[in-house]
C-alpha cells in the first residue's frame, strides 16, 4: 500500500510521504485564507490594490502563520510516512530492518531500528 504506481524504490516512499503531509498542510492554509482579516482586505481594495497585490500583500501573509503551525505537524507525519512505506515495501531502510526484526522475534532489534 505504499502506492504501488511507483515500485518499491524510493519514488513510492516520497509519494507516500508528500500525500499524508499535503492534506494537512492545505487544510491550514485554506483555513488561514479564510481567517485573513477582512477590514485589512477592505483597506487594501479601497486603496486600489488589484487581485494580485491583495493576494500578495494582505491575504497570504495572514496565512503564513496556520501554514508553519501546520509544518510542526507535518515533519512528523512525513517521517511516519516514509516508515511506513518502508515497512509495507521496500529493498532497504528502516522499514525493512524492523520487519527482519519482527520476522525473527528480535524486539531489541525492532526497538533499535
Amino acid at each position: 500500500c505504499a502506492l504501488p504506481i511507483f515500485g518499491l524504490g524510493m519514488a513510492s516512499k516520497v509519494a507516500l510521504a508528500v500525500v499524508m503531509v499535503f492534506f494537512v498542510v492545505f487544510a491550514n492554509a485554506f483555513q488561514g485564507v479564510r481567517e485573513a482579516d477582512r477590514a485589512m482586505i477592505a483597506n487594501a481594495q479601497i486603496l486600489g490594490a488589484s487581485d494580485w497585490q491583495l493576494t500578495r500583500s494582505v491575504i497570504v501573509p495572514s496565512a503564513m502563520s496556520w501554514i508553519f503551525a501546520s509544518l510542526h505537524v507535518s515533519f512528523g507525519l512525513a517521517i511516519i510516512g516514509a516508515i511506513v512505506g518502508e515497512f509495507v515495501g521496500s529493498r532497504y531502510g528502516i522499514g525493512l530492518l524492523i520487519n527482519i526484526a519482527k520476522g525473527s522475534f528480535d524486539a531489541a532489534g525492532m526497538y533499535a531500528a
